[in-house]
């Protein structure tokens, strides 16, 4: 008897998982449409980031001069974007260099918000100027100048 009523209850469960596995599987099978990832792709890259080339945005007017207790050091300059695009973003490294042309620091930064071919008012006191504060941890006396190069850029 014993025997009996535990056929009898793991049969109807056996069904119950053969069920919810089917079910399952025809949800995962579902997920798995070529059209329904295709316009999922599609969604997504509308609103994915969008490289810029590095070439397409120029730094000039490169500038920079210390804080009063020389621990950092504030370059100055503007960005020209030659696209159509806004860029959201630029990455890029200034270089701190000596009389000698040697490079005495590196320092990554951010410029934000960079306006379409040089239009609008953009960000510190014009049509895309930028000023950034860098600890480059080098001795005043010994900078010269410093390049600014930008690694990448992106717009959304």
């Amino acid at each position: 008897m014993k025997i009996e009523d535990r056929k009898s209850f793991s049969l109807p469960s056996g069904w119950i998982i053969i069920i919810v596995a089917f079910i399952l599987t025809l949800n995962m099978g579902g997920c798995s449409d070529k059209g329904e990832s295709e316009d999922s792709e599609k969604k997504g890259s509308d609103s994915a980031a969008q490289i810029v080339k590095p070439e397409d945005l120029e730094v000039t007017d490169l500038n920079y001069q210390w804080s009063e207790d020389k621990l950092f050091c504030y370059v100055t300059g503007k960005i020209n974007n030659k696209t159509n695009k806004h860029v959201s973003s630029a990455r890029v490294t200034i270089e701190f260099y000596d009389s000698h042309n040697q490079k005495l620091a590196e320092v990554n930064q951010q410029i934000q918000n960079i306006a379409p071919r040089g239009k609008g008012t953009g960000g510190y006191g014009g049509a895309n100027e930028f000023k950034l504060t860098t600890q480059p941890g080098v001795d005043p006396a010994k900078l010269d100048h410093v390049k600014v190069i930008v690694n990448y850029a992106f717009t959304y």
